[in-house]
């Protein structure tokens, strides 16, 4: 997916082919919304909106440099993950089932592959909520030229949650491990509940700025 241009992926995409879907536009969008807080930065070292800071915040901000890149990088990755995770639980389903050892191993294999197909989402939704206070502070520390842009990238981070959630749910319907499946709905209820905080605190301190 990294070496895809953005033609070729948005073609594929709207193609019958299985994949890419709905977790590689997740992704993206996460890596996006990292792109985007990134350039923030960028257009900030160096300036005076810089130098005006504090030590302490310039500190912060250097450490934030360095972990939006690392974010919007690896954030692609899960694009990858996800198609890997999906073609593998497909390949399940033309496993034999002609004899009752067939059809439990089948089922045992379905059953962690879904499990996996979850946990790819669930972990790129964790990543990305854990990356929100970045955002933030871009946004109250940043050039103030590119406060929209900012803005623009928390909105993008929390549809990236969002949509990574909604493919957690779908896989979610089909856990059997009842504790996985408590544990795992309480925690995306709360990352959603996270990721809506956040963003409206960001939205609502950038629209002062205008």
């Amino acid at each position: 997916m990294k070496d895809l241009k953005i033609e070729k992926f948005i073609e594929d995409l709207s193609s019958d082919l299985p994949a890419p879907g709905g977790g590689a536009v997740a992704s993206l969008v996460a890596a996006l919304a990292g792109g985007l807080t990134s350039m923030v930065y960028s257009l900030t070292k160096g300036k005076k909106a810089f130098e005006d800071l504090s030590e302490e915040d310039k500190e912060k901000m250097e450490k934030c440099i360095g972990d939006i890149r690392e974010f919007t990088n690896n954030a692609l990755v899960y694009g990858k993950r996800d198609e890997e995770a999906f073609n593998e639980l497909m390949a399940c389903y033309k496993l034999p089932k002609n004899t009752e050892e067939e059809i439990e191993a089948r089922k045992n294999k379905i059953s962690m592959c879904t499990e996996n197909c979850m946990a790819v989402p669930l972990e790129l939704a964790e990543k990305s909520l854990e990356i929100f206070e970045n955002i933030k502070f871009a946004t109250e520390k940043g050039n103030k030229n590119l406060v929209t842009d900012a803005m623009i990238g928390a909105i993008l981070l929390d549809s990236a949650i969002e949509a990574s959630i909604i493919n957690v749910k779908i896989n979610l319907a089909s856990i059997k491990n009842e504790e996985l499946k408590l544990n795992t709905e309480s925690r995306i209820r709360e990352i959603e509940k996270q990721s809506k905080f956040i963003k409206d605190e960001i939205l609502a301190y950038g629209y002062k700025q205008f």
